[in-house]
């Protein structure tokens, strides 16, 4: 079975700031989620945890760690997708001051490339090219 588990929640979050790439801690929330995350896990068979480099989901995966007994790697390839001009902004501010492709991705986000950042599509091809990766190593390998 694979889980797929977000961060907690940070300030920006809440504030509907486009975080991306920028390492925003978790909030006393987000600590808590990650807490109750990680007991959900408690007394689980958990063979491999992996995640971004970034702190909010680093945090989030050792809280799973620490109920499971397992070890976390941190991989590039997961890191959040890149909001280029967009991270740091919020979502108001996005909408005044590039209202083009802000309603492109209100209604179909799939189809922005974020300015000087990446596409959904190119984040999600990385991340599974990383799963796949990891998938192959570790189970494809070890079944002959």
């Amino acid at each position: 079975m694979i889980f797929l588990v977000r961060h907690g929640q940070t300030e920006w979050n809440k504030s509907l700031v486009f975080r991306g790439r920028r390492d925003v801690p978790l909030s006393e929330e987000g600590k808590t989620e990650a807490s109750l995350t990680g007991k959900y896990f408690r007394g689980r068979s958990v063979y491999r945890i992996y995640t971004s480099p970034l702190s909010r989901a680093v945090d989030t995966a050792a809280s799973i760690a620490k109920e499971s007994q397992c070890a976390v790697t941190a991989s590039e390839a997961l890191i959040d997708v890149h909001y280029g001009d967009w991270e740091g902004k919020t979502r108001e501010w996005v909408r005044e001051n590039d209202p083009e492709h802000y309603f492109v991705y209100l209604r179909h986000p799939e189809e922005v490339v974020f300015p000087n950042g990446e596409s959904l599509e190119s984040c999600g091809n990385r991340a599974f090219d990383a799963f796949h990766t990891e998938i192959h190593r570790h189970y494809v390998r070890n079944s002959d």
